[in-house]
């Protein structure tokens, strides 16, 4: 896939794709993706599109997060009860979706993209 068409014409090259055929993570294209879609790169659905993102949608995908991260800490505490981070890595966090959440878990948290 060319990045250059990607970056011009974004919206019909990435509603005919999903992420595994996106370039990898190691491919510096993957950097011009995210810029350009970064829901989408999450998400790779057509509403997570900018030009099709709405503020419902947007705080919807956050939510989502928040969901994921909640369930998370929902496993852990029946198997380790006292389980309290003292700080967090997302590790690939793109928009910083499960980084705020995990927020309400750990004092300190590091987002990296």
């Amino acid at each position: 896939m060319d990045a250059d068409r990607i970056e011009d014409n974004h919206q019909s090259q990435f509603t005919k794709h999903t992420l595994k055929e996106l370039p990898p993570v190691m491919n510096p294209d993957w950097d011009r993706v995210a810029a350009c879609e970064p829901y989408f790169a999450v998400i790779p659905t057509a509403e997570h599109l900018r030009a099709n993102l709405t503020p419902d949608g947007e705080e919807a995908f956050y939510a989502e997060g928040e969901r994921l991260v909640h369930w998370m800490f929902d496993v852990i505490k029946p198997l380790a009860p006292d389980f309290s981070p003292v700080a967090a890595l997302d590790y690939g966090c793109g928009p910083g979706r499960l980084a705020l959440a995990l927020a309400e878990y750990a004092g300190v948290v590091k987002a990296v993209d």
